[in-house]
C-alpha cells in the first residue's frame, strides 16, 4: 500500500479539517472515546483441585477483578487490559493520510 492512514474516533467538530500533527489526532480521538471496562482475566494456579463451575457457584470469582485465590497460592494475571466504551452514535470516524510528516483529513463522518 502507498498510502499511510490513520482512522480516529472522535466527536463531531474536533476532527482537524485540514492537515495536523500526530498530537491533534491524539488529543481528538482522547475526546472522544471517554470511558471503558477493566477486563482482568486469571488463569487458575498450577495444581489448582477447583474447576471454573466450582469456583463461581462458590462466588470466589468476583466482577472487581480481584485476585480469585488467597496470596500463598494466587492465580496468575493473563490479561491485564482496558475495553474502551465506543458509542458509535455520537462519533464520527475520520479517515486521514500520512503527507510528509502531517496528516491529511480524507473524510470524515458519522
Amino acid at each position: 500500500m502507498q498510502h499511510s492512514l490513520v482512522f480516529v474516533l472522535s466527536r463531531e467538530g474536533v476532527l482537524p479539517k485540514d492537515s495536523c500533527q500526530w498530537n491533534d489526532l491524539v488529543d481528538a480521538q482522547r475526546l472522544g472515546v471517554r470511558s471503558g471496562t477493566q477486563l482482568r482475566l486469571f488463569r487458575l494456579p498450577d495444581g489448582a483441585e477447583e474447576t471454573l463451575p466450582a469456583l463461581l457457584q462458590a462466588g470466589a470469582v468476583k466482577a472487581s477483578g480481584e485476585q480469585p485465590f488467597p496470596a500463598d497460592r494466587p492465580a496468575p494475571l493473563i490479561c491485564d487490559a482496558l475495553v474502551p466504551l465506543i458509542d458509535p452514535r455520537s462519533l464520527w470516524l475520520g479517515v486521514l493520510e500520512l503527507q510528509r510528516r502531517r496528516f491529511i483529513c480524507w473524510i470524515s463522518f458519522p
